[in-house]
């Protein structure tokens, strides 16, 4: 703490954070109560919802793949402009997400080990990444 201004999501970081200095195990037991309810601004969406939301971004967002590709990205790079050292090799593979050849970027994301929940999403998100163009 404090959370860097430039972050998207507070538990994106903490997320990062943890697994970069630490270790992330899974519990089988809720250790909090967190409710989720129509109004929610972030949150689980389920499959079906997702993919109604993510077809309407395609209309109505002027570069939806900003949204699903670059957002995780920046908020990886906010991270790493906090906590990674620039002679640490992560932090090499981090910028290579931004690079404008979409080959260097895909080699920066397998380097890290990006991945989506699932082999099929995953290979989703490795295509929409060679189409993304990084702005900033």
């Amino acid at each position: 703490l404090p959370f860097p201004s430039n972050i998207i999501l507070h538990d994106w970081l903490i997320a990062l954070v943890t697994s970069y200095f630490g270790k992330v195990i899974f519990l089988p037991e809720p250790t909090l109560g967190y409710r989720q309810h129509s109004s929610n601004l972030v949150g689980a969406l389920g499959v079906v919802r997702l993919l109604v939301s993510r077809f309407f971004q395609l209309f109505t967002v002027s570069n939806p793949l900003d949204i699903w590709i670059g957002s995780p990205f920046r908020q990886l790079r906010a991270f790493s402009a906090k906590y990674i050292l620039p002679k640490d090799q992560m932090y090499k593979f981090i910028l290579f997400l931004f690079n404008p050849n979409p080959f260097m970027r895909l080699y920066g994301a397998y380097r890290l080990g990006l991945s989506k929940h699932g082999t099929f999403r995953t290979l989703i998100f490795y295509i929409l990444m060679i189409f993304w163009k990084p702005g900033r």
